[in-house]
């Protein structure tokens, strides 16, 4: 328990000067804005085939899942087809 809460401790520290030197760093001069763009426009570039192939799935899923269930008489047709049984007219 107690190298538990000695774990907890330490890693609220570790965060807490990580994010203090992260705000120290963001106001402290000169700030890079050419490097700034061009690591925004590696890191879209890099990640847009995997953004497409998402879109792709999510638009498959969603057509998939909004198209109207078939409900009792198209089962009744399925089934008809087989010649198993004959549908109610």
């Amino acid at each position: 328990m107690v190298l538990y809460l000695k774990n907890i401790f330490n890693d609220t520290t570790h965060v807490t000067l990580f994010t203090a030197r992260f705000f120290k760093e963001l106001f402290t001069w000169p700030f890079e804005f050419k490097e700034f763009i061009r690591q925004c426009y590696v890191i879209g570039y890099k990640s847009l085939p995997l953004v497409g192939i998402t879109g792709f799935i999510m638009g498959l899923v969603l057509t998939l899942q909004s198209r109207p269930t078939p409900g009792r008489v198209w089962c009744r047709i399925l089934v008809a087809r087989d010649g198993s049984l004959i549908p109610d007219p």
